[in-house]
């Protein structure tokens, strides 16, 4: 652990465990290990989790993560991280800041960060730390080569009221106009980025992994066909849609479902408002612990994302790493994930009788054409989702950097 002070950081825990190879890369063997430096703010830790150990079979992988100074609570604690790498051939390097972003004083935490990952001497550099350090980005140029410097975006196009949009957006027309190499998490965003900046390599290794948190001890499915809202409540998330189907549909069918609502929200009673049959819906509003969330979506038969934008969906990550099929916004960025009536549904943006429809279809559907869309899915994710098969698309991508 280090945690970051006004004197020197200094490494008080190294792990470093041999864990499984992966296969030998399809292009050619991998002869000697190269060494990857991996920076990540913990925000993204869902992200990357699932990634590290697997590249470390590749790679040798310095993996330094940052927990920033904030208020709530961490979905991956320090305890989580050691788990998962125990059985992998990584170093870990945990700091803790002292200071919050905005605040000037954190410039002298990144120096110190900086100054010790270039004695780490990495081959290659990469980045998955949220555009909301400032800071951090403005160091990078300064300190790393940014021909052997890769850094991350989750969103080259905000979500509609995205908080300290001002502030971000700034620094993701920095990022694009500086640096070398980018990665992005999704097909659109990557066109968005080209279009922005064509003269910057950028890559996508396939959208972010399948979001694991163990097995679920409740494996059952209930009686009622269930519908799952999950993840934190935001104007832009169009929650306000589906509450205002599951009141029609329950005129209907008021035996035969049930919508389940699972986050944090800040302003719940504006929802609240919106509801006319509470007794359709079973609530959870707060925070929900990563060990819950096994049986949250394993008895649940749909996620329903009614987003009005989206660049990539951690919920739905998490649905797909639970063969639970989606019914979500008919956005582009979505398009990637979702065959229409073929591993899930999409409906019209912001149209709750739309999104009645397909709920009445699936309340509706018999067995046999339920797992039918199940199994559809579950060979989509075999195909196209897998870790390995991610992290395979990632190493490309370090190698070529390297060897370019």
């Amino acid at each position: 652990m280090i945690r970051d002070s006004e004197s020197d950081m200094e490494f008080a825990r190294r792990l470093g465990t041999q864990g499984a190879k992966l296969k030998n890369h399809r292009e050619g063997v991998i002869g000697v290990k190269k060494t990857i430096v991996w920076v990540s703010s913990d925000g993204f830790l869902d992200t990357d989790a699932q990634i590290v150990p697997k590249l470390s079979a590749s790679f040798n992988i310095k993996w330094v993560i940052l927990y920033l100074k904030r208020d709530g609570n961490k979905a991956y604690s320090q305890q989580d991280i050691e788990r998962i790498c125990l059985n992998s051939n990584v170093d870990l390097i945990f700091i803790y800041l002292k200071y919050k972003q905005k605040d000037v004083r954190v410039i002298f935490s990144y120096y110190k960060i900086f100054s010790m990952i270039q004695g780490l001497k990495g081959d290659l550099i990469f980045s998955d730390v949220t555009q909301a350090c400032l800071f951090f980005h403005l160091l990078a140029k300064l300190f790393l080569n940014k021909n052997k410097y890769i850094c991350s975006m989750h969103d080259v196009v905000l979500h509609k009221k995205f908080k300290n949009s001002f502030w971000i957006q700034r620094v993701n027309n920095f990022m694009i106009k500086t640096f070398s190499n980018v990665l992005v998490f999704s097909q659109v965003q990557k066109e968005i980025a080209e279009q922005r900046n064509s003269k910057i390599n950028t890559y996508y290794a396939g959208g972010m992994c399948l979001k694991d948190f163990g097995r679920p001890e409740r494996c059952g499915k209930k009686d009622k066909m269930t519908f799952l809202f999950f993840g934190t409540i935001r104007g832009n998330k169009g929650l306000v849609y589906l509450l205002e189907a599951g009141n029609m549909l329950y005129k209907k069918y008021p035996d035969k479902f049930t919508i389940k609502i699972a986050g944090h929200c800040d302003n719940w009673e504006t929802y609240q408002s919106v509801i006319k049959h509470p007794e359709a819906f079973d609530f959870k509003i707060g925070f929900v612990d990563n060990r819950e969330i096994p049986d949250l979506f394993a008895e649940s038969s749909y996620l329903v994302l009614p987003y009005l934008d989206v660049t990539q969906s951690g919920p739905l990550m998490i649905a797909y790493n639970y063969n639970v099929p989606v019914i979500a916004s008919n956005l582009p960025g979505f398009h990637e994930y979702i065959d229409d009536k073929n591993t899930g549904y999409l409906f019209r943006t912001a149209d709750s009788f739309e999104l009645y429809r397909i709920l009445e279809e699936c309340v509706n559907l018999d067995e046999t054409g339920y797992m039918s869309i199940k199994n559809n899915l579950s060979r989509f994710i075999e195909n196209n989702l897998t870790t390995e098969a991610i992290a395979f698309r990632y190493a490309s991508i370090f190698n070529k950097i390297m060897s370019s």
